[in-house]
């Protein structure tokens, strides 16, 4: 029983009803009233908790995972394409796999504008 609590109050919530900002309020109280070993063993035993809980959870995300890859996949392929030109991380691609098919030396991408259909033209 807290030192503060009447013997005949009852807490008013359950912990299952509790929310992350009443469990973060209660450590925070804790801590301030120097309860620090209470408030780090609680930490420790939540932890715990939520470790030993991804045993039973690891094949159930494997499943969704693997149930809404095609549709992740279909709905994020044009926007990481489009952001993947975007940052010149294509053509730098290009320009790697033309240095490694045609042994040409590697420009520097900071100091050197490519025209990447020129330069393939001119090894093709």
């Amino acid at each position: 029983m807290y030192a503060n609590q009447q013997q005949d109050e009852q807490p008013s919530q359950s912990l299952a009803e509790l929310s992350i900002a009443d469990v973060s309020a209660g450590l925070k109280q804790a801590l301030q009233i120097g309860a620090e070993n209470v408030a780090a063993e609680l930490e420790l035993k939540l932890n715990q908790a939520a470790e030993e809980s991804m045993v039973a959870a690891k094949p159930i995300f494997a499943d969704a995972i693997s149930e809404m890859s095609p549709a992740l996949t279909a709905a994020m392929r044009p926007i990481i394409d489009s952001k993947l030109s975007e940052v010149g991380a294509i053509c730098q691609i290009n320009i790697t796999l033309l240095h490694f098919n045609s042994r040409l030396p590697l420009p520097d991408s900071q100091s050197v504008m490519i025209d990447m259909p020129q330069l393939e033209s001119k090894l093709l």
